[in-house]
């Protein structure tokens, strides 16, 4: 373990030192192409115009793509939980169904189970009190 975790520590110093050393050469360069359109307006200008529109694009085009991927994520979530709850409540009946023709007399109270999940209620503590009320 020690040497995995000398290996963990060599590697987060040596991206550190790359984080710093790219971020320092691309600071350099910013200064230098600042000067160069200070000294030179009209042979330099036109770079920083494109970088600075090329940056504001990419950024808001990956903006605008994440919010429609977030969008489509939350519809396709929606579609799944309506589909996986209606196959539920479908597989519930079939159930309850079979059940009851089989004279268990627990199709019923599979039947209120479907019934409380399609209005989204959780009847448990309702159920638990009918109870109660049929042995007195």
């Amino acid at each position: 373990w020690r040497v995995v975790r000398a290996f963990d520590l060599l590697w987060a110093w040596a991206f550190t030192l790359l984080f710093f050393v790219l971020a320092g050469y691309v600071g350099v360069v910013c200064t230098w192409m600042l000067l160069a359109a200070i000294i030179k307006p009209t042979v330099f200008l036109p770079y920083g115009a494109a970088t600075i529109t090329m940056v504001t694009t990419i950024s808001l085009t990956f903006k605008r793509l994440k919010e429609g991927a977030r969008r489509i994520e939350d519809r396709v979530r929606v579609l799944l939980e309506e589909h996986v709850t209606s196959n539920l409540l479908r597989a519930a009946r079939e159930l309850s169904a079979s059940m009851a023709e089989e004279s268990f007399g627990g199709g019923v109270v599979l039947e209120e189970v479907a019934e409380g999940e399609r209005e989204g209620g959780d009847d448990d503590d309702d159920d638990d009190d009918d109870d109660d009320d049929d042995d007195d």
